[in-house]
């Protein structure tokens, strides 16, 4: 028999704190009714992992994937790009879209941290900076990190170009080596580190990120914005990638045809562009 306190904890903090006084007593009374049921507790879990993502933490862990995802196959066609004229449109036009999608994310993310550090400043002068350290400090850790990381790993890159080889290093750990343990273990020791290292490096800086957004108050800010990004910049690079991942396979260059991972790749992406919509389509709700 599951109990109130578990079937709680399937919700998120914030939730609970809100609601979860009165949601429990409503289970402890539906559990004395129906001891055992099934139903119940598959419902209540389903309706936690829902809410848990339309948070505005894991909608900013969705738009890193997102990002993650577009640059590796933006690195991709550019890579192939170098070597050779594009020779179909799903090729050109992918490049060209995801270029431009960069271009608006890079923009978002400095003007997102010129708030997060205005509004930093304002909590620290009025409630004290001590809640923000942890946060602070974890996110700056991993930012420095993977620019670190990044930057070393890309100095022994191939591509001639310095921005394809400072993605191609950003996004290493998105490989398919990982399915191909001999390649995997040929590669030199720094980079198989960095393979490791920069996804645990990803998830510091997000959560310091999502724990000063929580702080400051921008949580419902990012919720405000969430959907004009989607129209404006996401949902362009999903389909300019998902359409040189299906028009991909005949092209003559076999670098840029599309392959296994590019399919999960942009599984991911729809993926990232769902549970974004969720977390905007939550605020919108609890407004009305």
């Amino acid at each position: 028999m599951s109990s109130p306190e578990t079937l709680l904890r399937c919700y998120p903090r914030a939730w609970r704190d809100r609601y979860g006084e009165e949601f429990a007593a409503l289970l402890a009374d539906d559990i004395a009714e129906r001891p055992r049921c099934l139903r119940r507790d598959l419902d209540v879990v389903r309706c936690g992992l829902t809410a848990r993502l339309a948070t505005p933490a894991t909608a900013l862990a969705a738009l890193l994937v997102f990002v993650a995802a577009a640059t590796s196959i933006w690195t991709q066609l550019a890579r192939g790009t170098l070597g050779a004229r594009p020779d179909t449109t799903a090729v050109t036009l992918g490049l060209v879209t995801l270029t431009v999608c960069g271009l608006a994310v890079a923009a978002v993310a400095l003007t997102g941290t010129a708030l997060l550090l205005a509004a930093t400043v304002r909590t620290v002068r009025r409630q004290g900076g001590r809640p923000l350290v942890r946060p602070a400090l974890t996110a700056l850790a991993g930012a420095v990190t993977l620019a670190a990381g990044a930057v070393h790993i890309a100095a022994h890159a191939h591509a001639s170009a310095p921005v394809v080889r400072w993605t191609w290093a950003a996004t290493e750990a998105i490989s398919t080596y990982w399915v191909h343990p001999g390649r995997l273990l040929g590669l030199p020791p720094s980079e198989l580190a960095w393979m490791a290292a920069s996804p645990i490096a990803a998830a510091a800086c997000w959560r310091g990120l999502a724990g000063l957004a929580h702080h400051t108050g921008l949580t419902s800010t990012w919720q405000r914005l969430a959907r004009p990004l989607i129209a404006a910049v996401l949902t362009p690079a999903l389909v300019a990638a998902a359409t040189w991942v299906v028009g991909s396979q005949r092209d003559p260059n076999a670098s840029l045809r599309a392959g296994s991972l590019d399919l999960a790749l942009i599984a991911a992406m729809t993926a990232a562009v769902l549970t974004i919509d969720a977390a905007a389509g939550r605020r919108e709700s609890s407004l009305a």
